[in-house]
């Protein structure tokens, strides 16, 4: 019995026809570290740049409000505050746009290989142990190398159990993947 479950496995294809959303695209970037997932980076320097305000502030009342430098040093740390709140999500919504291209993919997942269809090529993906493999709920991403992405949403697939047996074939003939 267990022979025949292996034969089913070994010969099954499964198909899927999808358009990434930009949602999706941003998914797979956050994935790949082509996007900052974290903002608490930013959320420090700002936290820092506000206490650098603050002593500003007090410094121009302190002395007498004679020392304007610290207003103008104030108003500098606003400015800068504002740059690094609004600048990394405008490079995000620019790599995502970038990333997007709106095509519509089939794939079929097989045990030796991901056959990829497209409007603009056909290609193919061997699954020998040569590219790496993240998956998550929304998204199943493969790394093929020279910055290069596959991404497999999860709802391209008909059924639950589907989506297990891709996952778990393309995990198989790939090198798993850490995220940071």
């Amino acid at each position: 019995m267990p022979e025949k479950k292996k034969d089913l496995l070994q010969n099954r294809q499964i198909s899927a026809t999808y358009t990434l959303s930009k949602e999706e695209t941003r998914a797979a970037l956050i994935i790949a570290e082509r996007i900052e997932y974290s903002k608490k980076a930013n959320l420090f320097k700002m936290f820092l740049l506000n206490v650098l305000l603050v002593l500003f502030v007090y410094q121009f009342f302190a002395s007498g409000r004679q020392y304007y430098i610290g207003l103008v040093l104030a108003g500098l740390c606003v400015i800068v505050d504002i740059v690094i709140w609004l600048l990394p999500e405008r490079q995000d919504k620019g790599l995502v746009e970038q990333a997007y291209t709106g095509v519509e993919m089939a794939v079929e997942i097989t045990q030796e290989k991901i056959a990829v269809h497209s409007d603009d090529a056909d290609w193919e993906v061997p699954l020998d142990g040569s590219c790496t493999f993240f998956a998550d709920r929304k998204v199943m991403v493969v790394f093929l190398g020279k910055g290069k992405l596959l991404t497999i949403p999860s709802r391209a697939f008909a059924y639950d159990r589907e989506h297990r047996f891709a996952k778990r074939m393309i995990e198989k003939g790939t090198v798993p993947r850490e995220r940071n």
